[in-house]
């Protein structure tokens, strides 16, 4: 019964990265200067869809740093340069929200293969609630998680035999049985 129900929540948490259910939300405050999101690792082709709404969005500003870069934001990064336009050198997107934009989304696609980290700056010091899902081409999982499918199914399979041959081997050596393997191993 415990290999049974290590290997349902195996396959519970395989589900949960098959099926799409990446979109994060956002709820920036009139006090919130710079928020960084959490990162992700797209394949080349992969996309971010980044959903806002806000009754006034003057003075937003949405930016893409590299992974490699991200480090750095303490240095790369200052409220009052982004405010005034003087970005980082090394963006690889780049969005003003403006007040009378017509569309609330943004979808781009990633051309490369990289690790990008999304950063929204509030100049105007006003409320936005985004909502962001970003997808690869064949997947919702990062490029760095994209191996862990294949790990669980693997591990979920050794399990149950490591379990079986314990068993086996304390109805073989009865002498050396201890009650507590059976438990374990049920």
């Amino acid at each position: 019964s415990v290999c049974l129900l290590y290997f349902l929540n195996e396959i519970h948490i395989m589900i949960f990265y098959l099926f799409p259910f990446f979109y994060s939300t956002y709820h920036l405050f009139n006090h919130d200067k710079i928020i960084k999101i959490n990162d992700y690792g797209f394949n080349t082709n992969g996309t971010f869809t980044i959903s806002f709404n806000a009754p006034n969005r003057t003075g937003f500003y949405i930016f893409f740093l590299g992974e490699e870069y991200s480090h750095l934001s303490k240095v790369l990064i200052s409220y009052n340069r982004i405010c005034n336009g003087t970005f980082p050198n090394h963006v690889y997107y780049k969005y003003n929200l403006r007040e009378n934009g017509r569309n609330s989304t943004i979808t781009e696609k990633v051309n490369s293969s990289r690790v990008l980290v999304p950063f929204v700056v509030n100049c105007g010091q006003h409320q936005l609630i985004l909502k962001i899902q970003f997808k690869n081409s064949n997947s919702y999982l990062d490029i760095r998680e994209q191996p862990l499918p294949i790990i669980y199914v693997t591990i979920s399979l050794i399990y149950p035999f490591i379990s079986l041959l314990w068993i086996i081997n304390s109805i073989m050596y009865p002498q050396f049985h201890i009650k507590i393997h059976t438990i374990f191993s049920f």
